[in-house]
């Protein structure tokens, strides 16, 4: 099965370089086969994209939210390329290749693991009442061959403009993430298994031989000491 990964970058400060390096260094240590595309914004400074392929996209309306502004290059990113797409933050990192995990979800135009980090597991209304939508990890996303790309771009600026309409009780700087989640709902998205998003940071999981990529969630990610 072909794919490409994608890894958005839209940091400025050095601590987000150095991941994106070792990011890289664990790619290239696992002699995975699918080819790995940066995708990023003309504005960012120093980015070692000699190691990437590189596709720039102008993004206009910056938020002062980062992942506002990751959501807006993953958007562009849907529309611009029409392969099967595995898109991870730079704290995802590979263990080995993950292609027979993702086998099942081919043709699936859309899917998400579970975000292992909240303690709430539903994405609450304005009543603080749980929704039909699971909270989901967009650290790891995976969009298939089958499926509108234009029609799920369109399903998260809708749902993000609801969460900024306070519709949905939910912190303010993971609307995006959000966003996303409530897409899934919305297309019934499958959920990809938690090998593919797992923990290895917190001690209630660690290692795991069958984790195709641990994703250092949060800021967990700064520090080497599982919690």
């Amino acid at each position: 099965m072909n794919f490409r990964i994608l890894i958005p970058f839209w940091g400025h400060e050095p601590k987000y370089i150095r991941l994106l390096q070792e990011w890289y260094a664990q790619y290239k240590a696992c002699h995975l086969p699918h080819p790995v595309t940066m995708i990023t914004d003309f504005d960012t400074p120093e980015i070692p994209s000699g190691h990437f392929w590189l596709r720039s996209f102008p993004i206009a309306n910056k938020s002062q939210h980062m992942f506002d502004h990751k959501g807006n290059l993953v958007c562009a990113a849907l529309t611009a390329f029409h392969e099967a797409l595995l898109i991870v933050d730079a704290d995802a990192m590979f263990q080995f290749d993950p292609e027979p995990l993702l086998r099942p979800f081919e043709h699936a135009e859309f899917a998400m693991p579970a975000d292992e980090a909240f303690l709430t597991t539903k994405i609450r209304n304005r009543h603080g009442q749980p929704t039909s939508a699971a909270k989901r990890c967009a650290g790891v996303m995976w969009f298939g061959y089958g499926g509108n790309r234009a029609a799920l771009v369109q399903h998260y600026r809708d749902s993000f403009r609801e969460l900024e309409a306070g519709r949905y009780l939910e912190e303010r700087r993971l609307f995006e993430q959000h966003a996303w989640s409530l897409v899934a709902d919305k297309v019934h998205a499958p959920f990809l298994p938690r090998t593919l998003n797992w923990a290895d940071h917190i001690t209630a999981f660690g290692s795991n031989p069958e984790a195709a990529i641990y994703h250092r969630i949060g800021q967990r990610k700064w520090n080497t000491q599982k919690v």
